[in-house]
Formats: C-alpha cells, structure tokens, sequence
C-alpha cells in the first residue's frame, strides 16, 4: 500500500438474471461515500487486493456453494 494514501475498496457480488450467477464488482470507497470502479490508484498494491478479492470469493463460495461468479476488468489490461 501507499505510504501517501488509503483507499478503502468494497467487493460487491450482486444477483443476476440467471439462477445463482452473481457478478462480482470491485471499487473505491470515495471520500463523499461514493463507489468508483473507474479510480486509478496507483498504490502498487495489486497483488496484496486481488489476494484479497480472491479470499472473499472463496469465503462467498463456502457460503453458497452451489454459486457461480462473473467478473471482468474496467480496462483493456
């Protein structure tokens, strides 16, 4: 993480339209309380979020087993 800023990040997983596919968002916590999936933090902490990321899709597995998840990145990265 930054040693100049903390981004507070929210892993959203909302129902689709199909049964038991959720869609899995990732976004910045805004100073106002708004959410943004278009900020660039620049904080070379990756790897440390998307470890992360992957740990509560795995706790979200372990609670609903029979789910699947969709995701995909805002860039063309």
């Amino acid at each position: 993480m930054s040693d100049e800023k903390t981004v507070s990040k929210i892993v959203r997983f909302t129902e689709t339209s199909l049964p038991a596919l959720f869609n899995l968002a990732l976004s910045d916590l805004m100073d106002d309380g708004a959410e943004s999936d278009m900020n660039v933090t620049n904080n070379n902490d990756m790897r440390t979020v998307l470890a992360t990321v992957m740990r509560i899709v795995d706790n979200f597995f372990t609670k609903f087993p029979g789910a699947a998840v969709t995701f995909r990145g805002s860039d063309e990265r």
